[in-house]
């Protein structure tokens, strides 16, 4: 209210001659009259009228008093004026807005629901980028854990198995060593019973006897003598035992000369072949273990590190494969949101590549759409 009262002191101030021109129109011909020539609305006219019959009463406050009804109405017209001025520009405002907003959203709607969905596309391939290099390196992680562990565990073994070898080894040559010495005793009582058998006794026993004959003459020859009659008697006993010797010795020979004919021969072999054990494989040398030489037998096999597959195994493993390819297993580990979004995106792409044939009847494949595929797809650029 004092704003308004203000404003119209200020735009009343000085403007006593448009006042008076107001007031006296109609009243005269003055000059100021007909130099302020001003437009007497019927408002001005009642008003003057109302103050000439205020001044004629009988009460000399009836003209204050009118003046104040009239301020007062003055003032309350220029507030609903204001009020409603004001509430048309809001309303005005506001409809320009909305309309200015519709305008906007007609225009900015499509653009910014591209850019929303291209934002969203594009943090959702990082994301899954981001995720797969997660996955990836936890897998790596667990595989070097799990190939850290299985070297540990490969080294164990491999350690049993050296020392496993050697044992083996050990005891083979055990077993030689007690082959040997029971062949070298067999041997050795083999020449004693070819050689002492009872005619080698006999022989024996007479040159015993002229050795004690002669061991009661030591006394009554020289020592030349008797060392010369000893070194004959013992040459003697030994030129006749070894002759006895390779006389017997011939004998059991003899019956394996008896297979001179070649059938006979291969007779033989072939009856030695069924016998059980008869026939062993090519060694190095007779301390080489059987088990190493069976070994050694088989064909060339790359080290057998961890379990052998077999065909059926690599089927069913390429078969996990392409499950896991079309359906992947769900985990543990739960993944970003974006993350799946990146992921169909990233598949929306791969199908939107893959060529697409129509179903025109015909050939099955549309020779100028796979030419432009493979252009695309293998044309050579230049960096």
């Amino acid at each position: 209210m004092l704003r308004i009262l203000q404003q119209v002191g200020y735009f009343m101030r000085d403007q006593d001659a448009l006042v008076d021109a107001v007031v006296n129109s109609g009243k005269g011909d003055s000059d100021l009259n007909k130099t302020m020539s001003v437009r007497q609305s019927r408002y001005v006219s009642v008003t003057d009228k109302l103050f000439e019959l205020a001044d004629t009463a009988k009460h000399d406050h009836c003209s204050f008093v009118l003046a104040v009804v009239l301020f007062h109405m003055a003032l309350r017209a220029l507030c609903l004026r204001v009020l409603y001025h004001r509430a048309a520009i809001s309303i005005q405002k506001r409809y320009r807005y909305l309309k200015l907003k519709g305008a906007k959203s007609v225009i900015l709607g499509p653009a910014k629901t591209i850019q929303r969905f291209w934002r969203g596309t594009r943090i959702g391939l990082h994301v899954a980028r981001w995720d797969n290099a997660a996955a990836k390196i936890q897998h790596s992680y667990k595989v070097w854990r799990w190939n850290k562990r299985a070297n540990v565990l490969l080294c164990a073994v491999l350690r049993i198995q050296r020392v496993w070898l050697g044992a083996i080894h050990r005891k083979w040559l055990r077993n030689c060593h007690a082959s040997a010495t029971y062949i070298q005793k067999i041997v050795r009582a083999t020449n004693i019973r070819v050689v002492l058998d009872k005619e080698g006794r006999e022989m024996s026993r007479a040159y015993q006897q002229e050795m004690n004959v002669l061991l009661k003459q030591k006394p009554n020859v020289t020592e030349t003598q008797y060392t010369a009659r000893t070194a004959t008697l013992s040459g003697k006993l030994r030129a006749n035992l070894a002759r006895h010797r390779d006389m017997n010795i011939d004998m059991r020979r003899m019956p394996l000369f008896q297979l001179s004919s070649t059938q006979a021969h291969q007779m033989d072999k072939a009856k030695k072949m069924t016998m059980k054990g008869c026939v062993q494989p090519m060694r190095l040398s007779e301390f080489e273990p059987m088990v190493f030489t069976l070994k050694k037998m088989e064909p060339k096999a790359p080290p057998r590190y961890g379990a052998q597959r077999s065909r059926c195994l690599n089927m069913v493993i390429s078969a996990k494969k392409e499950l896991d390819k079309m359906l992947p297993r769900e985990t543990a580990r739960r993944p970003h949101a974006a993350a799946k979004r990146g992921r169909q995106a990233v598949i929306a792409r791969r199908l939107a590549k893959k060529p697409k044939l129509g179903d025109k009847k015909g050939p099955e494949v549309d020779e100028d759409l796979l030419s432009r595929w493979c252009l695309q797809q293998f044309e050579p650029k230049r960096f």
